[in-house]
């Protein structure tokens, strides 16, 4: 399907703001549609089989090679706020952490939405099952938006012995022909190991909606990537 070229400036950042449920994806597709979206609450998760050691989540300035920090970043994401919730999804003593980077400026910045956590977690597998599911049922903070078929396993080669599904969301932004919202599909994908879980979407007006989209394999070597830029030992 014929899509109409990005708009001639992009939206801005999602704002820092508020929590609930279902919110944190919106946070991620709030940055394609006029109205931004609040920080969801999250969750957390944990280390690679066979290793020991345990993991924190860190935002370092510069991720990816060319994506800085913005300016604007989210509230800070207490330790317990989603800790019960983030229980039931087989995570134990879980904190979170939420980022905001950009690439360039004008009609063509690049953006990335990264959000993790930290803690302890014994079947990375079906935590990131449930976690589908519980993204499945619940709405996107607002934004029309669905999954589009099921979670695919991947194995980037950076990934090591961690878990990494994949999958599409499709969303509907404003800002095509006579003003009808236009449907783009996004690549979302999650790892998670026995000490720290993550997802983070790049946002590329330049890709977003047209007939070169991101592909899973592209999306799933970057988060790959970023995963081993955003680690690091717990107590270092």
């Amino acid at each position: 399907m014929a899509c109409p070229p990005p708009p001639s400036a992009p939206p801005p950042l999602p704002p820092p703001g508020g929590r609930g449920k279902g919110k944190a994806l919106a946070l991620a597709a709030g940055a394609l549609v006029p109205a931004g979206a609040a920080v969801g609450g999250f969750l957390s998760f944990g280390g690679e089989e066979g290793d020991t050691r345990h993991y924190r989540l860190t935002a370092p300035e510069t991720v990816l090679d060319a994506y800085r920090k913005a300016e604007d970043q989210p509230d800070e994401v207490a330790g317990n706020d989603n800790r019960e919730e983030n229980r039931t999804l087989g995570i134990e003593d879980s904190r979170e952490i939420t980022a905001f980077y950009a690439d360039g400026n004008g009609p063509d910045q690049r953006r990335l939405v990264y959000h993790g956590a930290w803690g302890r977690i014994g079947d990375p597998s079906g935590t990131l099952d449930r976690l589908f599911r519980k993204f499945t049922r619940e709405p996107m903070g607002g934004v029309d938006g669905t999954f589009v078929g099921s979670p695919q396993d991947f194995h980037p080669k950076a990934l090591d012995d961690a878990v990494m599904k994949c999958r599409k969301v499709r969303i509907k932004r404003n800002g095509g022909l006579l003003g009808k919202p236009v449907e783009t599909e996004l690549p979302f994908c999650m790892w998670a190991d026995h000490s720290t879980m993550a997802f983070a979407f790049t946002l590329d007006p330049t890709t977003a909606g047209s007939s070169r989209p991101v592909s899973l394999d592209t999306a799933a070597e970057d988060l790959a990537r970023l995963r081993k830029e955003v680690r690091a030992e717990a107590g270092t």
